[in-house]
Protein backbone atom coordinates (compact mmCIF):
# COMPACT_ATOMS: atom_id res chain seq x y z
CA UNK A 1 0.00 0.00 0.00
CA UNK A 2 1.33 3.40 -0.36
CA UNK A 3 0.18 6.24 1.20
CA UNK A 4 1.26 9.94 0.22
CA UNK A 5 0.89 13.46 2.48
CA UNK A 6 1.94 17.00 1.29
CA UNK A 7 1.02 19.47 3.34
CA UNK A 8 2.76 22.84 2.24
CA UNK A 9 1.91 26.40 3.56
CA UNK A 10 3.71 28.98 1.29
CA UNK A 11 4.19 32.92 1.07
CA UNK A 12 3.73 32.91 -2.13
CA UNK A 13 1.50 29.37 -3.24
CA UNK A 14 1.55 29.94 -6.94
CA UNK A 15 5.21 30.93 -7.67
CA UNK A 16 6.39 27.75 -5.69
CA UNK A 17 6.72 23.98 -6.77
CA UNK A 18 6.88 20.96 -5.35
CA UNK A 19 8.81 17.46 -5.67
CA UNK A 20 7.66 14.63 -6.26
CA UNK A 21 9.03 13.30 -3.00
CA UNK A 22 9.74 14.94 0.23
CA UNK A 23 13.41 15.83 0.82
CA UNK A 24 15.66 13.43 1.63
CA UNK A 25 17.77 13.90 5.37
CA UNK A 26 20.76 13.72 5.08
CA UNK A 27 23.18 10.66 5.69
CA UNK A 28 25.46 10.71 8.62
CA UNK A 29 29.26 9.72 7.92
CA UNK A 30 29.92 6.70 9.28
CA UNK A 31 33.69 6.49 10.89
CA UNK A 32 33.39 3.26 12.09
CA UNK A 33 35.20 0.12 10.94
CA UNK A 34 31.91 -1.83 11.20
CA UNK A 35 29.92 -0.80 8.00
CA UNK A 36 26.76 -1.46 9.65
CA UNK A 37 27.30 1.06 12.35
CA UNK A 38 24.10 2.86 13.91
CA UNK A 39 25.10 7.52 13.31
CA UNK A 40 24.30 9.95 15.37
CA UNK A 41 25.55 13.64 14.80
CA UNK A 42 24.53 16.61 16.67
CA UNK A 43 25.95 20.16 16.78
CA UNK A 44 24.67 22.89 19.20
CA UNK A 45 25.31 26.53 19.46
CA UNK A 46 23.32 28.81 21.28
CA UNK A 47 21.16 28.93 25.05
CA UNK A 48 19.19 25.95 26.79
CA UNK A 49 19.44 23.26 23.85
CA UNK A 50 18.97 19.73 24.40
CA UNK A 51 18.66 17.24 22.18
CA UNK A 52 18.46 13.40 22.59
CA UNK A 53 18.86 10.83 20.03
CA UNK A 54 18.29 6.68 20.43
CA UNK A 55 18.92 4.48 17.77
CA UNK A 56 18.11 0.29 17.70
CA UNK A 57 18.65 -1.74 14.36
CA UNK A 58 20.35 -1.28 11.07
CA UNK A 59 21.56 1.47 8.59
CA UNK A 60 19.75 3.99 11.35
CA UNK A 61 21.48 7.84 11.14
CA UNK A 62 20.81 10.48 12.61
CA UNK A 63 21.71 14.25 12.83
CA UNK A 64 20.00 17.50 14.86
CA UNK A 65 21.72 21.27 14.34
CA UNK A 66 20.32 23.81 17.06
CA UNK A 67 21.74 27.16 16.59
CA UNK A 68 20.92 30.69 17.96
CA UNK A 69 23.77 32.06 20.35
CA UNK A 70 22.01 35.67 20.67
CA UNK A 71 19.56 37.12 22.94
CA UNK A 72 17.02 36.62 24.16
CA UNK A 73 18.20 32.72 24.29
CA UNK A 74 16.99 29.87 22.61
CA UNK A 75 15.45 27.68 24.11
CA UNK A 76 15.61 24.64 21.21
CA UNK A 77 14.67 21.04 22.62
CA UNK A 78 15.02 18.12 19.97
CA UNK A 79 13.88 14.12 20.01
CA UNK A 80 14.96 11.58 17.64
CA UNK A 81 14.31 8.01 18.06
CA UNK A 82 14.13 5.27 15.71
CA UNK A 83 13.77 1.90 15.75
CA UNK A 84 14.19 -0.65 13.27
CA UNK A 85 16.01 -0.92 9.49
CA UNK A 86 17.66 1.58 7.48
CA UNK A 87 15.57 4.78 9.25
CA UNK A 88 17.14 8.12 8.66
CA UNK A 89 16.17 11.14 10.47
CA UNK A 90 17.47 14.98 10.59
CA UNK A 91 16.41 17.46 12.83
CA UNK A 92 17.59 21.40 12.41
CA UNK A 93 16.07 24.23 14.53
CA UNK A 94 17.01 27.92 14.36
CA UNK A 95 15.79 30.81 16.22
CA UNK A 96 13.52 31.04 19.84
CA UNK A 97 11.69 27.92 21.33
CA UNK A 98 11.73 25.92 18.77
CA UNK A 99 10.72 21.89 19.35
CA UNK A 100 10.96 18.98 17.02
CA UNK A 101 9.77 15.33 18.13
CA UNK A 102 10.32 12.95 15.54
CA UNK A 103 9.83 8.41 16.06
CA UNK A 104 10.10 6.09 13.49
CA UNK A 105 9.47 2.46 14.10
CA UNK A 106 10.28 -0.24 12.07
CA UNK A 107 11.40 -0.20 8.27
CA UNK A 108 12.78 2.54 5.89
CA UNK A 109 11.61 5.58 7.67
CA UNK A 110 13.06 8.62 6.60
CA UNK A 111 11.83 12.17 8.89
CA UNK A 112 13.77 15.63 8.52
CA UNK A 113 12.40 19.11 10.23
CA UNK A 114 13.49 22.52 9.75
CA UNK A 115 12.23 25.07 11.75
CA UNK A 116 12.68 28.91 11.44
CA UNK A 117 16.01 30.53 10.26
CA UNK A 118 17.90 32.86 12.24
CA UNK A 119 20.48 34.65 11.08
CA UNK A 120 19.98 37.29 13.95
CA UNK A 121 16.73 38.44 12.75
CA UNK A 122 14.62 35.96 15.61
CA UNK A 123 11.45 35.85 13.32
CA UNK A 124 11.26 31.85 13.79
CA UNK A 125 10.07 31.01 17.42
CA UNK A 126 7.78 28.75 19.40
CA UNK A 127 7.31 26.42 16.42
CA UNK A 128 5.86 22.60 17.24
CA UNK A 129 6.60 19.93 15.08
CA UNK A 130 5.80 16.85 15.28
CA UNK A 131 6.49 13.47 12.86
CA UNK A 132 5.52 9.69 13.90
CA UNK A 133 5.61 7.10 11.55
CA UNK A 134 5.37 3.47 11.79
CA UNK A 135 3.23 0.56 13.60
CA UNK A 136 0.48 -1.38 13.52
CA UNK A 137 -1.04 -2.09 16.75
CA UNK A 138 0.70 -4.90 18.56
CA UNK A 139 3.54 -5.04 15.93
CA UNK A 140 6.26 -3.29 14.33
CA UNK A 141 5.61 -3.48 10.59
CA UNK A 142 5.31 -0.26 9.38
CA UNK A 143 7.79 0.65 6.22
CA UNK A 144 9.16 2.98 3.60
CA UNK A 145 6.78 6.05 5.03
CA UNK A 146 8.46 9.52 4.75
CA UNK A 147 7.74 13.02 6.06
CA UNK A 148 9.24 16.35 5.64
CA UNK A 149 8.62 19.45 8.04
CA UNK A 150 9.51 23.00 7.14
CA UNK A 151 8.03 26.10 9.52
CA UNK A 152 8.81 29.76 8.95
CA UNK A 153 7.84 32.51 11.06
CA UNK A 154 6.13 32.47 14.71
CA UNK A 155 4.15 29.98 16.43
CA UNK A 156 3.23 27.40 13.89
CA UNK A 157 2.33 23.83 15.03
CA UNK A 158 1.99 20.65 12.08
CA UNK A 159 1.73 17.27 13.40
CA UNK A 160 1.82 14.17 11.06
CA UNK A 161 0.87 10.69 12.14
CA UNK A 162 1.10 7.51 9.24
CA UNK A 163 0.75 3.89 10.46
CA UNK A 164 0.81 0.98 8.03
CA UNK A 165 3.40 0.94 4.53
CA UNK A 166 4.23 3.51 2.05
CA UNK A 167 3.85 6.62 3.00
CA UNK A 168 4.94 10.26 2.29
CA UNK A 169 4.30 13.04 4.38
CA UNK A 170 5.30 16.98 3.64
CA UNK A 171 4.42 19.88 5.83
CA UNK A 172 5.48 23.73 4.99
CA UNK A 173 4.05 26.23 6.65
CA UNK A 174 4.95 30.09 6.19
CA UNK A 175 2.65 32.69 8.41
CA UNK A 176 1.52 32.86 11.92
CA UNK A 177 -0.27 30.67 13.69
CA UNK A 178 -1.33 28.06 11.06
CA UNK A 179 -1.76 24.65 12.69
CA UNK A 180 -2.01 21.48 9.84
CA UNK A 181 -2.67 18.18 11.34
CA UNK A 182 -2.86 15.02 9.24
CA UNK A 183 -3.56 11.54 10.24
CA UNK A 184 -3.28 8.52 7.74
CA UNK A 185 -4.45 5.19 8.51
CA UNK A 186 -5.58 1.83 6.16
CA UNK A 187 -5.70 -1.97 7.07
CA UNK A 188 -2.65 -2.87 5.28
CA UNK A 189 -1.37 -3.34 2.06
CA UNK A 190 -3.02 -5.44 -0.44
CA UNK A 191 -1.72 -6.71 -3.98
CA UNK A 192 -3.86 -6.86 -7.30
CA UNK A 193 -2.35 -8.77 -10.19
CA UNK A 194 1.21 -8.48 -8.90
CA UNK A 195 0.79 -4.63 -7.76
CA UNK A 196 0.66 -2.44 -4.92
CA UNK A 197 -2.47 -0.65 -4.23
CA UNK A 198 -1.74 3.17 -4.71
CA UNK A 199 -3.02 4.39 -1.14
CA UNK A 200 -3.69 7.99 0.61
CA UNK A 201 -2.54 11.16 -0.35
CA UNK A 202 -3.39 14.26 0.77
CA UNK A 203 -1.81 17.91 0.05
CA UNK A 204 -2.57 21.03 2.48
CA UNK A 205 -1.42 24.52 1.02
CA UNK A 206 -1.70 27.13 3.81
CA UNK A 207 -0.92 31.07 3.14
CA UNK A 208 -1.35 33.50 5.91
CA UNK A 209 -2.55 33.95 9.97
CA UNK A 210 -4.61 31.72 11.83
CA UNK A 211 -5.87 29.08 9.22
CA UNK A 212 -6.42 25.02 10.82
CA UNK A 213 -6.96 22.17 7.92
CA UNK A 214 -7.32 18.74 9.60
CA UNK A 215 -6.96 15.59 6.89
CA UNK A 216 -8.18 12.29 8.65
CA UNK A 217 -7.81 9.40 5.23
CA UNK A 218 -8.70 5.94 6.50
CA UNK A 219 -9.39 2.90 3.27
CA UNK A 220 -8.85 -0.84 2.52
CA UNK A 221 -6.10 -0.35 0.00
CA UNK A 222 -7.14 2.10 -2.69
CA UNK A 223 -6.12 5.51 -2.83
CA UNK A 224 -7.63 8.59 -1.03
CA UNK A 225 -6.97 12.10 -2.92
CA UNK A 226 -6.89 14.99 -0.34
CA UNK A 227 -5.90 18.79 -1.31
CA UNK A 228 -6.34 21.70 0.62
CA UNK A 229 -5.09 25.81 -0.32
CA UNK A 230 -5.58 28.56 1.74
CA UNK A 231 -5.01 31.38 0.79
CA UNK A 232 -5.76 33.96 2.96
CA UNK A 233 -6.57 34.28 6.66
CA UNK A 234 -8.93 32.49 9.33
CA UNK A 235 -9.97 29.93 6.96
CA UNK A 236 -10.62 26.14 8.49
CA UNK A 237 -10.29 22.73 5.93
CA UNK A 238 -12.11 19.88 7.14
CA UNK A 239 -11.61 16.62 4.75
CA UNK A 240 -12.41 13.22 5.80
CA UNK A 241 -12.03 9.93 3.38
CA UNK A 242 -12.54 6.18 3.91
CA UNK A 243 -12.20 4.33 0.77
CA UNK A 244 -13.81 1.24 1.24
CA UNK A 245 -12.57 -0.69 -2.15
CA UNK A 246 -9.61 -2.86 -1.68
CA UNK A 247 -8.19 -3.43 -5.37
CA UNK A 248 -7.88 -0.26 -7.44
CA UNK A 249 -9.38 -1.30 -11.10
CA UNK A 250 -8.08 2.64 -12.20
CA UNK A 251 -11.41 4.61 -11.38
CA UNK A 252 -11.98 3.69 -7.90
CA UNK A 253 -9.58 6.42 -6.20
CA UNK A 254 -11.65 9.14 -3.75
CA UNK A 255 -10.39 12.60 -4.06
CA UNK A 256 -11.12 15.55 -2.08
CA UNK A 257 -10.23 18.95 -3.22
CA UNK A 258 -10.78 22.29 -0.75
CA UNK A 259 -9.46 25.56 -2.53
CA UNK A 260 -9.85 28.90 -0.15
CA UNK A 261 -8.57 31.62 -2.65
CA UNK A 262 -8.81 31.90 -6.29
CA UNK A 263 -9.15 33.83 -9.16
CA UNK A 264 -6.53 36.69 -7.81
CA UNK A 265 -8.61 37.12 -4.46
CA UNK A 266 -7.75 35.95 -0.94
CA UNK A 267 -10.36 33.55 1.30
CA UNK A 268 -11.06 34.88 4.75
CA UNK A 269 -13.24 33.28 7.29
CA UNK A 270 -14.27 30.87 5.32
CA UNK A 271 -15.01 27.14 6.19
CA UNK A 272 -14.96 24.21 4.52
CA UNK A 273 -16.01 20.64 5.19
CA UNK A 274 -15.56 17.23 3.00
CA UNK A 275 -16.41 13.56 3.86
CA UNK A 276 -16.07 10.57 1.26
CA UNK A 277 -17.18 6.78 2.13
CA UNK A 278 -17.34 5.10 -0.92
CA UNK A 279 -15.22 4.50 -3.77
CA UNK A 280 -14.78 7.05 -6.76
CA UNK A 281 -16.21 10.37 -5.73
CA UNK A 282 -14.99 13.35 -6.53
CA UNK A 283 -15.83 16.45 -4.03
CA UNK A 284 -15.04 20.41 -4.93
CA UNK A 285 -15.37 23.71 -2.87
CA UNK A 286 -13.88 26.61 -4.02
CA UNK A 287 -14.56 29.70 -1.65
CA UNK A 288 -12.95 33.40 -2.11
CA UNK A 289 -13.29 37.23 -0.26
CA UNK A 290 -14.83 37.10 2.96
CA UNK A 291 -14.58 39.14 6.29
CA UNK A 292 -15.56 38.69 9.65
CA UNK A 293 -18.96 39.94 8.96
CA UNK A 294 -19.36 37.92 6.27
CA UNK A 295 -18.27 34.51 5.56
CA UNK A 296 -18.21 31.94 3.49
CA UNK A 297 -19.60 27.79 4.60
CA UNK A 298 -19.37 24.82 2.35
CA UNK A 299 -20.29 21.37 3.31
CA UNK A 300 -20.19 18.04 1.24
CA UNK A 301 -21.03 14.29 2.31
CA UNK A 302 -20.63 11.26 -0.32
CA UNK A 303 -21.59 7.58 0.26
CA UNK A 304 -21.39 5.70 -2.29
CA UNK A 305 -19.49 5.18 -5.91
CA UNK A 306 -18.56 7.81 -8.79
CA UNK A 307 -20.32 10.98 -7.24
CA UNK A 308 -18.71 14.01 -8.17
CA UNK A 309 -20.18 17.67 -6.31
CA UNK A 310 -18.91 20.65 -6.88
CA UNK A 311 -19.28 24.08 -4.89
CA UNK A 312 -17.98 27.86 -5.91
CA UNK A 313 -18.90 30.10 -3.37
CA UNK A 314 -17.98 34.21 -3.51
CA UNK A 315 -18.81 36.38 -1.38
CA UNK A 316 -19.86 40.23 -1.65
CA UNK A 317 -17.86 41.57 1.06
CA UNK A 318 -20.24 44.25 2.03
CA UNK A 319 -22.70 43.57 4.56
CA UNK A 320 -23.04 41.09 7.07
CA UNK A 321 -24.62 38.00 6.11
CA UNK A 322 -22.98 34.81 5.13
CA UNK A 323 -23.28 32.54 2.59
CA UNK A 324 -24.23 28.65 3.19
CA UNK A 325 -24.07 25.68 0.81
CA UNK A 326 -24.66 21.97 1.49
CA UNK A 327 -24.33 18.75 -0.58
CA UNK A 328 -25.41 15.58 0.13
CA UNK A 329 -25.17 12.46 -2.04
CA UNK A 330 -25.81 8.53 -1.17
CA UNK A 331 -25.88 6.42 -4.12
CA UNK A 332 -24.21 5.83 -7.28
CA UNK A 333 -23.22 8.25 -10.11
CA UNK A 334 -24.72 11.79 -8.79
CA UNK A 335 -23.97 15.11 -10.07
CA UNK A 336 -24.20 18.12 -7.87
CA UNK A 337 -23.72 21.78 -8.89
CA UNK A 338 -24.04 24.60 -6.54
CA UNK A 339 -23.00 28.16 -6.99
CA UNK A 340 -22.79 31.09 -4.69
CA UNK A 341 -22.29 35.14 -5.79
CA UNK A 342 -23.35 37.62 -3.31
CA UNK A 343 -24.31 37.32 -0.15
CA UNK A 344 -26.26 35.44 2.43
CA UNK A 345 -27.26 32.69 0.01
CA UNK A 346 -28.27 29.47 1.88
CA UNK A 347 -28.37 26.65 -0.82
CA UNK A 348 -29.08 23.11 -0.21
CA UNK A 349 -28.91 19.91 -2.46
CA UNK A 350 -29.24 16.02 -1.31
CA UNK A 351 -29.60 13.29 -3.46
CA UNK A 352 -30.43 9.49 -3.10
CA UNK A 353 -30.56 7.42 -5.68
CA UNK A 354 -28.23 6.81 -8.61
CA UNK A 355 -27.50 8.89 -12.39
CA UNK A 356 -29.39 12.00 -10.19
CA UNK A 357 -28.43 15.55 -11.98
CA UNK A 358 -28.66 18.58 -9.52
CA UNK A 359 -27.48 22.18 -10.64
CA UNK A 360 -28.30 25.27 -8.51
CA UNK A 361 -26.30 29.10 -9.39
CA UNK A 362 -27.60 31.57 -6.74
CA UNK A 363 -26.59 35.25 -7.87
CA UNK A 364 -27.98 38.32 -5.36
CA UNK A 365 -28.59 38.16 -2.13
CA UNK A 366 -30.54 36.08 0.37
CA UNK A 367 -31.67 33.28 -1.76
CA UNK A 368 -32.78 30.53 -0.49
CA UNK A 369 -33.24 26.95 -2.38
CA UNK A 370 -33.68 23.48 -1.47
CA UNK A 371 -33.00 20.59 -4.54
CA UNK A 372 -33.88 16.95 -3.59
CA UNK A 373 -34.10 14.20 -5.21
CA UNK A 374 -34.95 10.63 -4.11
CA UNK A 375 -34.71 8.08 -6.86
CA UNK A 376 -32.54 7.51 -9.98
CA UNK A 377 -32.15 9.17 -13.02
CA UNK A 378 -33.48 12.62 -11.81
CA UNK A 379 -32.50 16.35 -13.46
CA UNK A 380 -32.91 19.15 -11.88
CA UNK A 381 -31.45 22.92 -12.82
CA UNK A 382 -32.25 25.97 -11.09
CA UNK A 383 -31.38 29.50 -11.20
CA UNK A 384 -31.66 32.53 -8.79
CA UNK A 385 -30.70 35.27 -9.92
CA UNK A 386 -32.11 38.85 -7.63
CA UNK A 387 -32.31 39.02 -3.96
CA UNK A 388 -34.57 37.25 -1.35
CA UNK A 389 -35.95 34.78 -4.28
CA UNK A 390 -37.15 30.92 -2.38
CA UNK A 391 -37.42 28.09 -4.15
CA UNK A 392 -38.12 24.11 -3.30
CA UNK A 393 -37.94 20.89 -5.84
CA UNK A 394 -38.48 17.67 -4.44
CA UNK A 395 -38.14 15.10 -6.97
CA UNK A 396 -39.25 11.46 -5.93
CA UNK A 397 -39.68 8.25 -8.17
CA UNK A 398 -37.09 8.02 -11.48
CA UNK A 399 -36.94 10.05 -14.74
CA UNK A 400 -38.10 13.51 -13.34
CA UNK A 401 -37.08 16.78 -14.88
CA UNK A 402 -37.46 20.02 -13.70
CA UNK A 403 -36.26 23.65 -14.30
CA UNK A 404 -37.08 26.60 -13.10
CA UNK A 405 -35.71 30.60 -13.43
CA UNK A 406 -36.06 33.37 -11.28
CA UNK A 407 -35.59 36.92 -11.68
CA UNK A 408 -35.79 40.08 -9.59
CA UNK A 409 -37.40 39.80 -6.12
CA UNK A 410 -39.54 38.29 -3.51
CA UNK A 411 -40.35 35.37 -6.27
CA UNK A 412 -41.08 32.06 -4.66
CA UNK A 413 -41.82 28.52 -6.71
CA UNK A 414 -42.61 24.94 -4.70
CA UNK A 415 -42.08 21.83 -7.55
CA UNK A 416 -43.05 18.28 -6.11
CA UNK A 417 -42.81 15.68 -8.58
CA UNK A 418 -43.43 11.82 -8.28
CA UNK A 419 -42.16 9.72 -10.99
CA UNK A 420 -41.29 10.55 -15.09
CA UNK A 421 -42.81 14.15 -15.09
CA UNK A 422 -41.72 17.33 -16.43
CA UNK A 423 -41.94 20.67 -15.74
CA UNK A 424 -40.41 24.37 -16.62
CA UNK A 425 -41.11 27.14 -14.11
CA UNK A 426 -39.66 30.74 -15.31
CA UNK A 427 -40.43 34.01 -12.94
CA UNK A 428 -39.63 37.47 -13.95
CA UNK A 429 -40.89 40.09 -11.60
CA UNK A 430 -41.98 40.87 -8.07
CA UNK A 431 -43.47 39.16 -6.00
CA UNK A 432 -44.47 36.02 -7.81
CA UNK A 433 -45.53 32.78 -6.85
CA UNK A 434 -45.82 29.36 -8.16
CA UNK A 435 -46.90 25.82 -6.76
CA UNK A 436 -46.74 22.55 -9.09
CA UNK A 437 -47.23 19.03 -8.02
CA UNK A 438 -47.56 16.24 -10.52
CA UNK A 439 -47.98 12.44 -9.93
CA UNK A 440 -48.96 9.46 -11.91
CA UNK A 441 -51.71 7.17 -10.28
CA UNK A 442 -49.54 4.50 -9.06
CA UNK A 443 -47.30 7.26 -7.02
CA UNK A 444 -50.19 9.39 -6.11
CA UNK A 445 -51.88 6.33 -4.07
CA UNK A 446 -48.58 6.29 -2.12
CA UNK A 447 -47.30 9.62 -1.69
CA UNK A 448 -49.87 12.53 -2.55
CA UNK A 449 -51.20 13.00 0.74
CA UNK A 450 -47.86 14.36 1.59
CA UNK A 451 -47.12 16.17 -1.17
CA UNK A 452 -45.42 19.98 0.76
CA UNK A 453 -47.65 22.55 0.79
CA UNK A 454 -45.33 25.50 1.80
CA UNK A 455 -41.56 25.70 1.18
CA UNK A 456 -39.07 23.54 3.79
CA UNK A 457 -35.15 24.48 4.49
CA UNK A 458 -33.03 22.25 6.38
CA UNK A 459 -31.46 23.20 9.76
CA UNK A 460 -27.63 24.86 8.79
CA UNK A 461 -25.31 22.34 9.84
CA UNK A 462 -21.63 23.67 11.50
CA UNK A 463 -17.98 22.66 11.03
CA UNK A 464 -15.74 21.03 13.77
CA UNK A 465 -12.08 21.30 13.63
CA UNK A 466 -10.83 20.36 17.03
CA UNK A 467 -7.48 22.83 18.21
CA UNK A 468 -4.93 21.08 18.97
CA UNK A 469 -1.20 21.85 20.72
CA UNK A 470 2.12 19.42 20.48
CA UNK A 471 3.15 18.74 23.86
CA UNK A 472 6.27 19.97 25.02
CA UNK A 473 9.18 17.88 25.10
CA UNK A 474 10.61 19.04 28.77
CA UNK A 475 13.77 16.75 28.34
CA UNK A 476 16.05 16.51 31.25
CA UNK A 477 19.74 17.31 31.17
CA UNK A 478 22.03 14.75 31.33
CA UNK A 479 23.17 13.84 34.75
CA UNK A 480 21.60 16.25 36.12
CA UNK A 481 22.35 16.52 39.74
CA UNK A 482 25.63 14.28 38.97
Amino acid sequence: MKNVILSAAALMLGAMTYAQTPPAPSTVPNSSADPYANKAKTVQTGNDQIVKVRQIGYYNSAKATQANGVMPEGDNEGLLEQYGVANKAETRQAGRENQAHTLQLSKYNRARIDQGPDSGGLTAQNNKAQIKQGATEGEITGQDNHAYIKQNDDRNQAKIEQLNDNNEAWTEQDGDDNKSQIRQTSTGANTFFGQDDQGQYAKVLQDGDDNKSKVDQDGEGVRNNAYTTQKGDNNIAVQDQYNEDSHDDGNDQNTARIQQGFGGHDSNFASAYQKQVGAGNDALIKQRKGDSNSSNMAIQKQDGRDNDATITQTMNNSGSKDNYAYQKQYGDDNDADLTQNGKGNKGFQKQYGDDNDADLVQDGTGNKAYQKQWGDDNVVNSLQDGDNNKLNTYQFGDDNWAKTRQYQDNNGALVVQYGGQSADVYQNGNENSAHIYQATPAYDHWYGSTAPEACYFPSMETIDCPDFDIPNLDLEPVCDGC
